[in-house]
């Protein structure tokens, strides 16, 4: 058996509890890879949300330490990305605190045979050198997402002023990438589409030049079928009950969601008067649309995909891999996806998932899908889908082998 792994993993937030996407694709690969007897050690900032020395429960690690931080605002993060010429969201992620503890971390004894860092936001955390000329281990990069390519894609949908600020600081992220793949050993992306974006990135960009192009790989997000006996819950009203979750402070959930509730559901309920769309994350107001049911964020995640239920994802900005998607057809629920949601999975449009762009193409799918047989089937073939090509097993051990070409 190959030796275990010591490995420091650096994120932007603690992934406990996973509530999102980015949380739930770290702490699923952090259980696998710590399941395999591989030491690990987590930093990632506290940002007031829970008290210091805060620990998950179990958590089954080396160490996890959440360092006491705060989040700068975002006008006050502008002014100085205007000023420094340093993107925004680089600056809000960047914490004094949480660089210290990495860069202590990296100099104590033994040392640690990599350096895995989850997002592009996350390695303005970690020093460039070490004290004493001891030299870092290397680093790999997990880029859940093209974040120039998000950023270009918000200006699109913003009024003129504000997509010139977004434009703005899509370049400075994409200087950013370019220059964070090049100090990268190794990058990893989720999808084939985002490692294609990713290289052409580094190639395009002259502040990324070095004697080779840099390493960039496809890693799918582990993500294991969930037992269907235990597949319980109160179900949703509707007929049929439709689902949309996702953090409203994200922009592109905020953006998906006005488009859906302004373009496609009006259509969609006089169309199939029973159906009710439930919110998760979304404030009751006396503005809600007719046949919207808010409710507030999830405690669990198995209260936003109860059975019955049809998950919709209604994204036009996007990049990586959507893992609510994932995590429904774990939990046997059929998606109806938005094209720009569905892009980056290995899915086949109308098995796997049903994909709309318009108000006409979701009631289509919506009447494709109106029996339970039919909802059934699509879940199924999710299902298969999730397990071909998302297995932790397959996916931990393709992970473990990279890590393991990079050592010195």
């Amino acid at each position: 058996m190959a030796e275990p792994l010591r490995i420091l993993v650096v994120a932007t937030k603690l992934p406990w509890p996973p509530r999102d996407g980015g949380r739930l694709l770290l702490a699923t690969t952090l259980e696998g890879l710590a399941e395999r007897g591989h030491r690990l050690t987590l930093v990632a900032p506290d940002l007031g949300r829970r008290g210091s020395g805060w620990v998950p429960p179990e958590p089954n690690l080396e160490s996890v330490h959440a360092v006491p931080a705060s989040l700068p605002s975002r006008p006050g993060a502008l002014l100085r990305s205007l000023v420094t010429g340093v993107p925004m969201s680089l600056l809000r992620h960047r914490h004094r605190t949480v660089l210290a503890k990495v860069t202590e971390l990296l100099a104590g004894e033994p040392p640690f045979d990599l350096v895995h860092v989850e997002q592009l936001q996350a390695l303005v955390n970690v020093p460039e050198t070490l004290a004493g000329g001891r030299s870092l281990p290397p680093l790999v990069l997990r880029a859940q997402n093209v974040e120039s390519d998000l950023w270009r894609s918000l200006a699109e949908q913003a009024s003129a002023g504000v997509g010139r600020l977004y434009r703005h600081q899509a370049r400075r992220l994409e200087r950013a990438e370019a220059a964070a793949l090049a100090r990268a050993d190794l990058t990893l992306a989720l999808s084939a589409e985002d490692t294609a974006r990713l290289s052409a990135l580094a190639a395009e960009t002259s502040g990324a030049r070095r004697s080779e192009a840099p390493r960039i790989e496809t890693l799918p997000a582990p993500f294991a079928p969930h037992d269907p006996a235990s597949q319980e819950g109160a179900s949703l009203e509707g007929d049929p009950p439709l689902v949309i979750l996702g953090s409203a402070g994200w922009l592109p959930n905020r953006d998906g969601l006005d488009w859906f509730l302004g373009e496609i559901w009006p259509g969609a309920r006089e169309a199939f008067p029973g159906a009710r769309l439930h919110v998760f994350g979304m404030a009751a107001s006396p503005h809600t649309p007719a046949g919207v049911i808010p409710r507030p964020p999830p405690a669990e995640a198995a209260e936003a995909f109860p059975p019955g239920s049809l998950l919709v994802v209604p994204l036009r900005i996007a990049s990586g891999v959507r893992m609510k998607i994932l995590e429904a057809w774990a939990r046997g629920i059929p998606v109806l996806a938005s094209e720009t949601a569905a892009r980056g999975l290995q899915a086949t449009p109308g098995r796997d998932l049903e994909v709309f762009t318009d108000e006409v193409s979701f009631r289509k799918a919506l009447r494709r899908r109106a029996s339970p047989g039919a909802r059934a089937d699509l879940a199924r073939a999710g299902r298969e889908t999730l397990h071909r090509h998302h297995d932790p097993e397959s996916v931990l051990n393709r992970q473990l082998a990279a890590y393991r070409s990079l050592r010195r």
